[in-house]
């Protein structure tokens, strides 16, 4: 009996893993770059040229949805997936000490959140609610393009509002 128990946990931590692994895929439209880490975002985005968005969510969460239909408007979703590296966070993802990270280094106060951090991982700013129409969507790539192209290679002391 304590050999099956056994199995049954180690199977349940290999299936989780491997959801948890790919869940940016789930979450963002084809052709979208994702990484299942910050980490590993910003590798990529070293790369790549493009910046990092940490996209804080959670399940079951209306306006993440909304945010993620949004992306998928071909004249909304293609400055995001052409410029930007994604990696997903929520609340069942980590451990209660990296989400208080988030919200208080980063200024997360709700899902759905966005992140950015340059292409050598430095904060930029904090896009709280993502955006919540088509023409506020463009806007914030616009806005986040300025602040990438004038921020330093130090990281902001304080979080700062992308708007």
């Amino acid at each position: 009996m304590n050999k099956i128990f056994q199995l049954l946990i180690t199977l349940f931590f290999s299936v989780s893993s491997l959801a948890h692994a790919d869940w940016e895929g789930y979450l963002l439209p084809d052709g979208f770059a994702h990484e299942n880490s910050l980490a590993k975002a910003v590798e990529t985005a070293k790369g790549s040229g493009k910046a990092v968005i940490v996209y804080y969510t959670r399940t079951n969460c209306p306006p993440c949805s909304s945010l993620q239909n949004r992306l998928r408007k071909e004249e909304i979703g293609i400055p995001y997936r052409d410029g930007y590296v994604f990696t997903a966070v929520w609340g069942t993802s980590m451990r209660s000490d990296e989400r208080d990270r988030y919200r208080t280094q980063f200024w997360v106060q709700g899902a759905p959140t966005w992140i950015i951090f340059n292409r050598h991982g430095k904060y930029v700013c904090t896009a709280a609610g993502g955006f919540t129409s088509d023409e506020a969507g463009t806007q914030l790539h616009k806005t986040v393009q300025s602040l990438l192209a004038t921020s330093t290679e130090g990281e902001s002391a304080t979080p700062r509002s992308c708007s």
